[in-house]
């Protein structure tokens, strides 16, 4: 017998199988295509799926069937070579032909018609039927009545992750997978229904989730990465600076000067500025990146998608020394060429 698991609601029922798995498509529920009423997939914490089907106005299923396969009918015999019929060896004898009845010495079935020397040559030969929709029992086990205003799917949000250290490959995640629920949130709301609920993004998460973005987004001529790692994180500005001509002399490998003095003539246009710094966890005086709670998974996306636009809007800025403070203040936002500062 068939067991639903389901939940009763205003609007209709949330069932699946009592197994776990999702409805098949060869069913119909009140003799309705089981694809025609409404999936919904559920994507949990361990990366798998709970699978339910909302049956929109139903309060009852009367009825359950599922499509069986036709089975294959004997209908006679064929030639195993069809290239050796004739008038006296057929390509094809009818089941009365054969007249096959069961031996009980050899166990099988032996021709006792006319044909009955020609047995070897032939093999049965058999026609598949029409598949046929067959009621089957079933049972109804309802898990909780609930009264709902409406009904959405998850929100859909893809993030990107980076879980190791520098030049780690990035990680695409739906978001719904990643997020946290307390037990009793787990216990107390349908799965179907999780999504409405408070979830939480560890630091952990975070710092995976801000450490990509960041990577995939920064403008090199505005800010660098100097440190990147699975335990730490530092952004640095790049702050443009009246251009400083250095000489240095180049020596030989003792150390010596040549007796031409060679030397290296270098600009030094920026310096480096830290803007941004987090951690996942404690270490060495970084600050670890604060878990975030939001109360719905709509929420949550709303909020992942402003934080991340924001930090790399302000990362992503261009920045000057002050000329009239002689570099003790900034301006953020400046023009920069490399032969003068436009404010």
């Amino acid at each position: 017998m068939t067991t639903f698991e389901a939940y009763s609601t205003n609007l209709g029922l949330f069932v699946k199988m009592s197994t776990g798995y999702g409805i098949g498509e060869k069913v119909k529920i009140n003799g309705k295509l089981a694809g025609d009423y409404q999936k919904i997939t559920v994507p949990t914490n361990s990366y798998s799926s709970a699978a339910w089907t909302f049956l929109e106005g139903v309060q009852k299923i009367e009825t359950y069937e599922v499509l069986k396969t036709g089975p294959n009918i004997h209908t006679g015999y064929i030639l195993k070579i069809s290239s050796i019929a004739s008038d006296e060896i057929p390509l094809e004898l009818s089941i009365t032909d054969a007249n096959a009845v069961y031996d009980d010495d050899t166990e099988e079935f032996k021709w006792c018609g006319s044909y009955s020397e020609l047995q070897a040559l032939y093999k049965p030969l058999h026609v598949k039927s029409e598949d046929q929709w067959v009621a089957e029992e079933f049972e109804v086990k309802v898990l909780r009545s609930l009264q709902i205003d409406s009904f959405e799917s998850p929100e859909k949000m893809t993030v990107k992750q980076t879980v190791d250290n520098y030049g780690g490959k990035a990680t695409e995640v739906d978001l719904a997978s990643i997020v946290y629920y307390e037990d009793i949130e787990r216990l107390l709301t349908p799965e179907f229904m999780l999504h409405e609920r408070p979830c939480i993004l560890s630091s952990a998460q975070m710092y995976s989730i801000v450490r990509r973005h960041i990577k995939d987004n920064i403008d090199a001529k505005c800010a660098t990465i100097t440190s990147d790692y699975d335990f730490c994180f530092t952004v640095k500005h790049k702050v443009a600076v009246k251009p400083v001509t250095t000489k240095t002399e180049i020596k030989t490998s003792r150390g010596r000067s040549y007796a031409q003095p060679k030397f290296k003539t270098s600009s030094v246009q920026h310096k480096e500025v830290e803007i941004f710094e987090m951690a996942p966890k404690p270490y060495n005086g970084y600050t670890v990146i604060s878990s975030y709670s939001a109360n719905s998974l709509k929420d949550m996306k709303a909020f992942i998608e402003q934080y991340l636009e924001a930090l790399i809007e302000e990362i992503n800025k261009p920045v000057a020394e002050c000329p009239y403070c002689n570099g003790t203040g900034h301006v953020v936002g400046a023009k920069i060429n490399t032969n003068q500062r436009e404010f």
